[in-house]
């Protein structure tokens, strides 16, 4: 079964998977937030060393499992060696 993401979740899943930091400005806004491990990172450059850091520690890729989208979010269940399993964008 294939799971039909939003293209900025689809890109930002295969960016994910490949480690490219690089082109993650494509998935964010430029005043973009991230909370992770209790810590928050905003703005692009800010997410871009969160995500080469995390990437670099944790060496993982995500597969989906479901979407689901309410009150403007979007929500992923993925799966992942990282805590949480899901992702929540909005």
């Amino acid at each position: 079964m294939s799971i039909q993401l939003p293209p900025p979740v689809d890109l930002y899943i295969q960016l994910e998977n490949t480690g490219d930091t690089e082109r993650l400005s494509a998935c964010f806004a430029p005043n973009a937030i991230v909370r992770d491990e209790g810590r928050t990172y905003e703005g692009l450059a800010a997410i871009k060393a969160w995500k080469a850091e995390t990437k670099k520690k944790y060496q993982h890729t995500v597969t989906p499992l479901a979407v689901a989208q309410q009150n403007g979010k979007i929500a992923v269940a993925q799966k992942s060696p990282c805590e949480g399993n899901r992702v929540i964008m909005g």
